[in-house]
């Protein structure tokens, strides 16, 4: 597979995320569109995201179409656990843990 193939592979498996969250608005026959997806500023740092995940699907040279899809779909926690690792490790470094280990605590829930 090419890399761009595998970046938008990434890309579709981002966007499914999001047809996800969509779907599970539906309540019965009535439809409930959250207010964030009328703000353009959600739609900015989600163009970003899906960016970043295809680029995450490049990065870890998927080999296959469906483990670029899975990456994509994935990166929101992997970049929360990239964010939370690393600011586990300063906050230990500031209360004296020379080790920097972490509190345990996971990455953010979405």
């Amino acid at each position: 597979m090419q890399p761009y193939e595998t970046f938008l592979w990434g890309v579709v498996g981002s966007l499914a995320v999001e047809v996800v969250r969509l779907y599970d608005q539906f309540d019965g026959r009535r439809f409930h569109l959250p207010v964030r997806y009328r703000r353009v500023s959600f739609w900015l740092v989600r163009a970003l995201l899906t960016v970043a995940a295809g680029g995450l699907a490049v990065a870890h040279q998927a080999q296959t179409e469906i483990l670029a899809v899975h990456i994509g779909a994935s990166a929101p926690l992997i970049i929360a656990a990239f964010t939370s690792s690393a600011a586990d490790k300063e906050t230990k470094a500031c209360d004296g843990n020379p080790q920097g280990q972490g509190s345990g605590r996971g990455p953010p829930s979405y």
